[in-house]
């Protein structure tokens, strides 16, 4: 079952349904299109003719790019004899609450799941209609490829696809994609009815956008070529709210996209949507998506902002746990470490999930480097993050990929899912290894000097022998491969190897086993 949000657009959005499947509104006269038969425009007395004209331009222009270009299935709809025709009927009705899309019945004309429809456009005049029709005509194309797929599905893709014609659309960028962008641990595939989040699933658009613009031509195509993938043969049964299928909805929009951008999964691309969403506005670099600078004031919401000082942070959690496919930023600003020291990053998610987490390491300019922290599957990990000096912050990004049975039509968007992390600062220095003393034998009663060889020595290092017996005197840093020793041997000293460990002044140590032999004085052997 796939409950129906029919499309509502303009500065009150609300969720709008018809009561019955087929309460379309009166209407006096109509308009048809000359290019493309069965597209009628029809409208009432209230409506002038130049104005449902400019409503079937705009629809015109939407078949050529939408069906003709991208590749979507034509729509069907029935005339006034209840006769299933190819074509769409427009009602405007400049007194509805909002601009929707009315599935009828099962297209009979076709073995999938499709159905016939017919669209009611409520805004005619002013700079809005265009956008509006356009996305309007998307949710027709959307449902005539799949009428039984995720509602929250088909919003995003008419929202994208209104994006990409129009990048700068006030609506997208204030509305949409700002609800989108500050409530990024909610699910992708989540809606809700509050008057704060009443936007949420329209922004959602922001992914459909990504998929274009990472592994499509942003021309619409990967979309169309998604939701035709989405398809399965079935018939479909329409009752006032609801649309229901004989089948189940396999594949569904998460599968498709699997599909089509296969060998990339779709928890494979959000994940790197994770990342590209926190360039959005102001944090714009130039490497992302390509109308981000477009869209200032819908920068992603960071759950926890941190300071130098406030590390160690040790079992921290987020205040928001992300839902299936949601995702928290943590930002850290890096203060002064010398080159020796990094960042610890450790990461535990609920097991019952999936998880994925980046650190965008972000320097001055904006621009930034990914390190990806590895996972097993249990959701444990660690990175050390070196070379920190030459950027200005560290942003986790940790994204909750939903368990192996994730259902886009059933998303569970009441409760996330918890993680705990740790950042800490620790030593990036690799640990000092001992490969050799000269001389090696050392005899009781002996005081001498003897070079140690190995890697990674630092300056103040200490070193010490095992057992007993062997006092150490001065010990003079060369390089880091080359100390020099002063000691002595106990006359009383137990004959026998002797390990020698050198540890930095980061604690790190290395140990030779067997570095040294106490033998005994002359001839004693």
């Amino acid at each position: 079952m796939s409950r129906l949000a029919m499309l509502a657009l303009g500065l009150v959005v609300t969720t709008a349904w018809t009561s019955a499947a087929r309460a379309q509104p009166a209407t006096t006269a109509y308009v048809d299109s000359v290019a493309h038969p069965g597209l009628r425009v029809l409208y009432p007395d209230s409506v002038s003719q130049p104005d449902a004209q400019a409503v079937l331009d705009v629809a015109d222009a939407a078949w050529d790019a939408q069906i003709t270009a991208m590749g979507y299935p034509a729509p069907a709809t029935v005339d006034d004899t209840d006769t299933v025709i190819p074509g769409l009927y427009i009602y405007l009705d400049p007194g509805a609450q909002s601009n929707y899309v009315q599935p009828i019945g099962d297209n009979p004309a076709t073995p999938r799941s499709d159905c016939t429809l017919y669209a009611v456009v409520a805004t005619l005049n002013g700079a809005s209609m265009p956008t509006t029709m356009w996305h309007v005509f998307n949710h027709t194309m959307t449902l005539s490829a799949d009428c039984g797929e995720a509602f929250t599905a088909g919003e995003h893709t008419a929202v994208a696809v209104t994006a990409l014609k129009d990048p700068a659309d006030q609506l997208f960028k204030q509305f949409f994609l700002t609800t989108f962008q500050k409530n990024p641990f909610h699910g992708l595939h989540c809606y809700y009815s509050t008057q704060a989040l009443a936007y949420y699933h329209f922004g959602g658009g922001l992914f459909d956008v990504f998929l274009e613009d990472r592994y499509g031509t942003y021309d619409g195509k990967l979309l169309a070529k998604i939701w035709t993938g989405a398809e399965q043969n079935g018939t479909i049964t329409v009752a006032g709210y609801d649309v229901t299928m004989n089948v189940p909805n396999h594949p569904n929009i998460v599968e498709a996209t699997s599909t089509a951008l296969a060998p990339v999964t779709f928890a494979d691309a959000f994940g790197e949507f994770a990342q590209w969403r926190y360039f959005v506005g102001t944090r714009d670099d130039g490497h992302h998506f390509r109308d981000g600078s477009k869209w200032t004031g819908a920068e992603v919401a960071l759950d926890t902002s941190l300071t130098m000082d406030k590390l160690p942070v040790l079992h921290g959690s987020p205040a928001n746990a992300p839902n299936a496919f949601g995702t928290v930023y943590i930002e850290l600003a890096l203060g002064d470490l010398d080159a020796t020291q990094g960042i610890r990053y450790a990461f535990k998610g609920d097991p019952s999930v999936s998880w994925r987490t980046d650190v965008l390491l972000v320097r001055s300019d904006g621009t930034a480097d990914v390190s990806p922290v590895p996972l097993d599957q249990t959701g444990v990990g660690e990175i050390l993050l070196s070379g920190t000096q030459s950027y200005a912050k560290a942003v986790l990004v940790v994204s909750n990929l939903g368990a192996a049975d994730y259902n886009p039509d059933a998303p569970g968007c009441s409760v996330g899912k918890p993680f705990f992390y740790d950042l800490s600062i620790d030593t990036t220095a690799p640990p000092p290894t001992v490969t050799g003393v000269s001389p090696a034998e050392l005899a009781v009663g002996q005081s001498t000097y003897v070079w140690i060889s190995g890697t990674d020595f630092q300056s103040g290092l200490s070193a010490a022998f095992s057992g007993d017996g062997i006092q150490v005197g001065s010990l003079d840093f060369v390089d880091p491969t080359e100390l020099g020793l002063s000691l002595s041997v106990d006359p009383a000293a137990a004959l026998g190897l002797r390990d020698l460990t050198v540890t930095n002044p980061d604690t790190q140590a290395g140990t030779l086993p067997g570095a040294v032999s106490i033998v005994g004085s002359g001839f004693e052997r």
